[in-house]
């Protein structure tokens, strides 16, 4: 494993109003790829409002 690569772990908790489909592994992979480009740790409520910006704006790009 490579000196940047993290094993792969899921959030232990979702925030509580998280759409069924963004499941723990969506979140970890969120963190995962997000995190360096903040530059500072994640929470799992914010990784899940990047989820829904992204999803958000694949949706504006459909239409």
């Amino acid at each position: 494993m490579a000196t940047d690569e993290r094993p792969d772990t899921a959030p232990a908790v979702q925030p509580s109003d998280t759409p069924r489909w963004i499941t723990a592994e969506l979140l970890a992979e969120t963190i995962r790829v997000w995190e360096p480009r903040y530059g500072r740790s994640l929470s799992t409520v914010e990784a899940k409002q990047i989820i829904l910006a992204v999803s958000w704006l694949g949706e504006v790009l459909k239409s």
